[in-house]
């Protein structure tokens, strides 16, 4: 919605229009998707949980602030000891930042021994008491962690539309809080809300559409303390619009494993049945590189409907679709593995290349080494972080980067050179305009005498079974047998596109991930870190299924 629009809706009391409306987006965002999950919760002062956790539950909940960062992870490692693999949350983000003094650093480094113990996410974020929310975004991704919500905390009415309008403009927050809860708990079952409470739900969802989910939470029995229920039903519903009239409170999901809505006693229809555990028993969320290099890893995947639901995009987009939670598994620029502690990476499928690869280069007319400027492609991440080391390692130049739409002709106007990816740079006739083609993957081979990783499908730990990655495998094995359909279907009616596209499929690029492009992928990151180009080291952790 525009500005005006919203402020609109907000103004007026049509409540049926609002929730209409708010409907909508989440149809458009998220279908149809329905679940409940069972929330047990166990104080932070004694976590030894009294009875063994029911076979529907699906998270256990800490609740309660702790006294010190010991025990904090003591009561993690005790709660996930009984836990039997049920998801543990717990704390609230500004308990934690106390504790640890407001040093970002010290917090960063908890939020990750609370990990390593077992926590699953924090509980709650207060919206109102985050004075930079960058930071927090920041501590968040470095730690590998994220939040079940992010709360109004005390804003109500015209504070909170206010404050909303703030979240909506904070970069990063969809990737590191699951929900937005724009209300209180409310303490009843079935809960009973009013007319405010349904159009503050629907505002919510219009205006937020940086963050995945609504959450509203309410309770079987009164609460004992801040989180304290004493079993409560986490429910993703079907929508403002239709709740509207039975005045029922809004649940507007964001499907996969994103955060839920907690309900009370509401008997599901037969499109809302409870599940067990976390997911939804639906398709994966696939986003997939639209460029002809990932054709190859996704040939033949449509027709199986029932676990993948694909997305095409250009890079950037999938890296962003996955670390806000828009998708479940993501054909990612390789540097985007290092931005979550929870990614895997599926074994043995990639997008890489030894020696040159043809589909990412620099063009020029000058000598790399006298280049100022460079143009770069604005959807490039991992090919941007190459060029950087190459700059550095290989040429020991220092130009000056500047992010532009992929328009040749601009990019050459405005700098020396031109980082171009992708289909734009694999069918270039560099010769005829006159231009030196400088091929990236051919410099990092002479540099390293390595493979490397373009992308790789990557997503959170438990987000795929071992029958999506049979597919998946089955997959990249149909690709690499069918590149000339690959290619008719992608470049139609271009003969000449066609023989460009057959040569690069079969001998620039490779869709595997042996111990070679390991190590080259390893090396990338080892550069990365060496020129303080990122900011955290991490190992490559594979899925791991069952023979």
């Amino acid at each position: 919605l525009a500005d005006g629009d919203w402020r609109a809706l907000a103004a007026g009391r049509d409540l049926i229009a609002v929730g209409m409306a708010a409907d909508a987006v989440r149809r458009r965002r998220h279908g149809d998707r329905t679940t409940f999950v069972q929330v047990v919760p166990a104080p932070v002062s004694d976590p030894v949980l009294a009875e063994a956790i029911a076979g529907d539950a699906g998270e256990v909940r800490l609740t309660g602030a702790p006294a010190t960062a010991e025990a904090a992870v003591a009561a993690v490692r005790t709660v996930a000891e009984q836990a039997g693999g049920v998801p543990v949350t717990g704390f609230a983000y500004g308990d934690l930042d106390a504790l640890c003094g407001h040093d970002a650093a010290r917090l960063g480094d908890l939020l990750a021994a609370l990990r390593e113990a077992g926590l699953a996410r924090l509980a709650w974020l207060a919206a109102d008491a985050l004075a930079d929310p960058r930071t927090v975004v920041a501590v968040l991704r470095g730690s590998g962690s994220c939040v079940s919500s992010l709360t109004l905390g005390g804003a109500a009415g015209p504070a909170a539309w206010r404050l909303l309008q703030r979240v909506k403009s904070w970069e990063g927050i969809g990737g590191v809080c699951r929900a937005l809860a724009p209300l209180p708990p409310v303490e009843a079952s079935p809960p009973a809300t009013g007319y405010a409470d349904l159009r503050q739900v629907a505002l919510a969802r219009l205006l937020v559409d940086n963050i995945g989910s609504i959450q509203v939470d309410w309770s079987r029995r009164p609460e004992t303390g801040p989180g304290g229920a004493d079993v409560r039903r986490r429910r993703r519903g079907r929508g403002a619009g239709r709740r509207a009239a039975r005045a029922r409170v809004a649940a507007v999901p964001a499907g996969g494993d994103s955060p839920e809505h907690h309900g009370g006693r509401i008997r599901p229809r037969p499109a809302e049945r409870p599940f067990r555990g976390t997911r939804a028993m639906s398709p994966v969320r696939v986003s997939a590189v639209e460029y002809l290099n990932a054709r190859p890893l996704v040939e033949g995947l449509d027709r199986h409907a029932g676990l993948f639901d694909l997305q095409f995009q250009a890079p950037a987009r999938c890296a962003a679709h996955l670390h806000d939670r828009s998708a479940d598994l993501a054909l990612i620029p390789s540097i985007e593995y290092l931005q979550n502690a929870d990614y895997r990476i599926v074994p043995d499928l990639a997008v890489a290349s030894e020696g040159a690869v043809a589909s990412v280069a620099l063009f020029t007319t000058r000598p790399v080494t006298s280049l100022r400027s460079i143009a770069v492609d604005s959807n490039s991440r991992t090919a941007a972080m190459l060029l950087r080391i190459l700059c550095a390692e290989s040429w020991e130049i220092e130009p000056k980067l500047v992010k532009l739409r992929p328009d040749l002709p601009v990019m050459l106007k405005r700098c020396d050179a031109a980082l171009v990816i992708g289909d734009a740079a694999l069918f270039l006739d560099h010769e005829e305009q006159g231009l030196e083609k400088v091929d990236l993957g051919e410099e990092w081979t002479v540099l390293t005498s390595l493979p490397f990783v373009w992308a790789a499908w990557v997503g959170r730990r438990g987000a795929l079974t071992a029958e999506h990655g049979r597919v998946l495998a089955a997959a990249r094995a149909q690709g690499e047998q069918a590149v000339d359909d690959i290619v008719a279907r992608h470049c139609p009616d271009d003969e000449e596109r066609q023989e460009v596209g057959r040569r690069y499929l079969r001998e620039n690029v490779s869709f595997g991930l042996d111990e070679r492009a390991r190590n080259g992928l390893r090396e990338f990151y080892e550069y990365a870190w060496e020129q303080r180009l990122v900011q955290v080291r991490r190992d490559l952790r594979f899925y791991e299924w069952p023979a």
